[in-house]
């Protein structure tokens, strides 16, 4: 059944105090609410916005919230997702008056009109012989030019401004101030040149006061943005802006009339010229382009990596360790080292050229490196690496940066689809172990070949004699880890070949003992029900298809998978470092779970021991951790615990639930190897529903 509780929505009071001759308004959630006797009531995760009005010659002298100061910066206080009650306090005292007067230098040139007042609350005023205004006001000077005509300059009390726009504006006014305004004859730049077959389109001009965008103008000492695309389907294959090669990212030299260039996703290229003297000269032309790459010895340094390495033995160093720490298995001899380039032969044409970024398809580029390129010996059959460095800033990454390319191994060759190029490493290895099948009696094991490389599919077939049925199966690689088998019925098996030589054990029993889908968990055995549940509820499978091998002695690595998965396989935030705890192995989730929930701390700072065996008290201890290490307040019935040993709450605990009645009335035998048998049952007892 699902029961839902509602609860009322909360409200919180906002107390609205004012000091001195002014008032408050408000809005909540940006619709006006009124202030009742100094409150405010709104729910939880409101906005409220308050607003300072002071009366006529009274200025903000500050807020206060919950007794904090706020200043005077603003007329507006905001409250953000309110969540609980507040106290807001604004005050007002008499303006004082500063003296504010503006003056244009040439009367030829234009004229002048001011406003003034509290936020943007603003009203006109004649301050061209002088005026007095209150401190605190916000105060907007705007330069009306005659016709060819533009400001020239603004002064502040005599300091000119870094403003050539017609608007001049002064927040909080705090002192007599003296504007003046020159204006001077209007010149106008514009974009001129080639680019009949690009789209050329003006984005930001600053000041946007003079010209238009459509004729792409801007006023004498201004700035302009501008965009250079392609035409449809097309690439850019000339951009030049004053003399400048705009076909990649670059910031030129100089003041006046400078050149800034980005290249964009989609192959556009968008420029600021700043500080505009001139016209801007611009030449464009874009085409189809068809593309190839021609990979070669990496044995200089790239231009676009010589601020990153002096040498290129600096790079290729880095390049190769790259590679063995994505792969530890490759070696040295094993690694290839690429300078890969993007040429381009525009339509035509004859002649390849170098691709610049801007001519780099948006959807990247597909490289194939035939395998011959590697190595004599090299096929699809091999695992690689390939790691690209970055030459330019792009995707999160900087120049100098690497990242991994996941290969496609096709027949002839390793293709892969980068967004740049230029330089790449590729690593291989390449394993070829023996498959070996221990002698048995009462039935046979054979294989599909005797030897195979690391991935394969290795297929085993399970012949047992008349009368009698497979008992164990067990595929272990060189150091006795338990590989995993795939049953694919009719007595036939299939394992994936590891990187090292592979064991088969086989061992066959009487077949009559027939009683549940595992041959050697008899109906009468005390595991019974934990096995069946264990196997129903995906805790293990077995050692075989038909066999649990309840007997076997359990290692840690098993112990812990099982409790993992009978958690229900949660998964941990990261693959935890123990040197012995593959990440690729079946159990790094399991062990890395069990650190994270203080399960287990491993047998030392570095090391799990994941094959070591698993005592009684090893597993009693990581279930009791498991539940969260609950008191069980019962006399120890057992001489072979001791207090203060680190598994004693643990099996006092476990004797208090019932989980373990102990090896005898007085012995616990917490050295004892668990088996599978136990250690299911004991999981059985605690987490089964």
């Amino acid at each position: 059944a699902v029961y839902v509780a509602f609860e009322p929505i909360p409200t919180y009071d906002i107390t609205v105090n004012v000091n001195g001759l002014g008032t408050v308004t408000a809005t909540v959630n940006g619709k006006d609410t009124v202030i009742t006797d100094n409150k405010l009531t709104v729910t939880r995760y409101d906005d409220v916005v308050l607003t300072a009005v002071p009366d006529a010659y009274q200025n903000l002298t500050g807020w206060t919230l919950d007794d904090k100061d706020q200043g005077n910066d603003s007329m507006t206080l905001t409250l953000t997702d309110v969540t609980e009650s507040h106290t807001v306090t604004a005050g007002f005292a008499a303006s004082q008056l500063v003296e504010f007067r503006t003056v244009v230098v040439n009367d030829e040139g234009g004229s002048l009109t001011a406003k003034a007042g509290y936020g943007e609350k603003l009203s006109t005023i004649d301050a061209s012989t002088g005026i007095s205004v209150e401190k605190g006001k916000n105060v907007v000077v705007t330069a009306v030019p005659n016709a060819d005509y533009m400001v020239k300059e603004w002064k502040i009390n005599g300091e000119v401004q870094d403003n050539i726009s017609n608007t001049l504006t002064i927040e909080s006014l705090t002192e007599a101030v003296t504007v003046e305004v020159e204006f001077e004859a209007l010149k106008l730049c514009g974009i001129t040149g080639s680019y009949a077959d690009c789209t050329v389109t003006v984005g930001e001009r600053i000041p946007d006061d003079y010209g238009t965008v459509d004729l792409k103008q801007i006023r004498d000492r201004g700035e302009i943005t501008f965009t250079v695309a392609p035409a449809e389907g097309e690439y850019l294959t000339e951009l030049t802006v004053n003399g400048v090669n705009c076909l990649s990212d670059i910031e030129s030299v100089g003041d006046a009339n400078k050149v800034t260039a980005r290249i964009n996703p989609d192959k556009s290229v968008t420029v600021t010229v700043t500080n505009v003297t001139k016209d801007i000269a611009l030449t464009a032309a874009s085409g189809a382009l068809e593309f190839r790459t021609e990979a070669v010895d990496l044995d200089t340094v790239p231009t676009e990596l010589e601020d990153v390495y002096s040498a290129p033995e600096e790079m290729q160093s880095d390049l190769r360790a790259v590679v063995k720490e994505t792969d530890r298995r490759i070696t040295d001899d094993r690694i290839i080292l690429f300078d890969i380039e993007l040429q381009y032969m525009a339509e035509g044409s004859l002649t390849w050229v170098k691709a610049t970024p801007a001519q780099f398809p948006a959807d990247g580029i597909t490289v194939t490196i035939p395998y011959s390129d590697l190595g004599s010996d090299v096929t699809s059959s091999d695992d690689f690496v390939v790691i690209h460095m970055f030459t330019t800033d792009m995707n999160g990454q900087t120049i100098g940066d690497t990242e991994s390319i996941i290969p496609v191994k096709e027949e002839n060759g390793l293709r892969f689809t980068v967004t740049s190029l230029s330089p790449f490493a590729i690593g291989w290895n390449k394993y070829t172990g023996s498959v070996t099948v221990a002698d048995s009696t009462n039935g046979k094991v054979t294989m599909d070949s005797t030897t195979a490389q690391r991935g394969d599919t290795v297929t085993l077939t399970v012949e047992p004699d008349k009368g009698y049925t497979l008992e164990t199966l067990i595929v272990t690689d060189e150091s006795g880890n338990e590989l995993e088998l795939m049953g694919e019925g009719n007595g036939k098996y299939t394992f994936t070949m590891p990187a090292s030589k592979v064991t088969v054990n086989a061992t066959f029993m009487d077949d009559n003992a027939m009683l549940n889908f595992f041959v050697d968990v008899p109906f009468e055995a005390y595991y019974f029900d934990a096995v069946m549940w264990a196997a129903e509820t995906g805790v293990t499978v077995g050692t075989t298809e038909v066999t649990f091998s309840p007997e076997d002695i359990c290692t840690r690595a098993q112990a812990v998978t099982f409790l993992w998965r009978a958690a229900g396989c949660p998964e941990p935030d990261s693959i935890c470092s123990f040197s012995d705890v593959p990440e690729d192995s079946y159990y790094a989730k399991a062990v890395a779970w069990a650190v994270e929930n203080g399960v287990t701390l491993g047998t030392s700072a570095t090391t799990f021991s994941p094959e070591a065996y698993c005592t009684r008290a090893h597993i009693i201890t990581f279930l009791w951790r498991a539940q969260n290490s609950p008191a069980a307040d019962i006399e120890n019935p057992f001489t072979d615990v001791e207090p203060g040993a680190y598994y004693y709450d643990a099996v006092m605990w476990a004797v208090a639930e019932k989980v373990t009645a102990g090896t005898s009335a007085t012995t616990f035998s917490p050295d004892l190897g668990g088996s599978r048998g136990q250690i299911v049952t004991f999981l059985y007892r605690v987490m089964a529903e």
